[in-house]
């Protein structure tokens, strides 16, 4: 569900990001989806609203939600912590950290880069793949989404050439 910082585009630390009244709007809408789906688990990212979205379909389903830190967003630098994400600054950040993506082990600085996220995708689809169940609710990121999906469909031969015009095009809204 939407989030404090999707609301007001400041940057923060995943445990500060949490639930705003629409998101908690947002998170029992998709939890009476989910129980019409026949889910036969519940795994969720391990930050503070994930967990909040996930507990809303916990209750509708009975399920206990799984928290993993697999599914959690991607590490933002940590220079752009407080910083609004539609500022020119930001932007600038953004666009040379995407632009390194088309060198797997580029870094800006201290976020994830292109190589940790798909390696964290791997693991992710392998984790999946072994669940004991087939049925699978996970609560996640938009942004991770996006790598996961390409980790999906291209596989090994995922690469930032893969990826950016992915992030550009497969948007999802929250709980979308």
């Amino acid at each position: 569900g939407e989030s404090n910082s999707n609301a007001d585009h400041i940057i923060r630390p995943p445990h500060e990001m949490l639930l705003t009244e629409k998101g908690h709007s947002q998170a029992l809408r998709v939890a009476e989806r989910v129980r019409k789906l026949e889910v036969e688990a519940l795994v969720s990212s391990d930050y503070s609203r994930a967990l909040q979205t996930a507990g809303a379909i916990e209750k509708a389903t009975g399920l206990p939600v799984e928290p993993t830190p697999l599914f959690v967003e991607w590490r933002e630098a940590a220079l752009t912590m407080g910083w609004n994400s539609r500022s020119e600054e930001a932007r600038k950040i953004y666009e040379q950290m995407r632009a390194g993506y088309l060198l797997p082990d580029h870094r800006h600085s201290d976020e994830e880069n292109f190589s940790d996220l798909k390696q964290r995708a791997f693991r992710a689809l392998a984790f999946l793949e072994e669940h004991p169940k087939s049925r699978i609710c996970v609560v996640m990121h938009g942004a991770f989404l996006r790598f996961l999906f390409g980790a999906m469909v291209f596989g090994e031969y995922f690469t930032g050439k893969h990826f950016n015009p992915l992030f550009g095009k497969l948007v999802t809204s929250n709980t979308g």
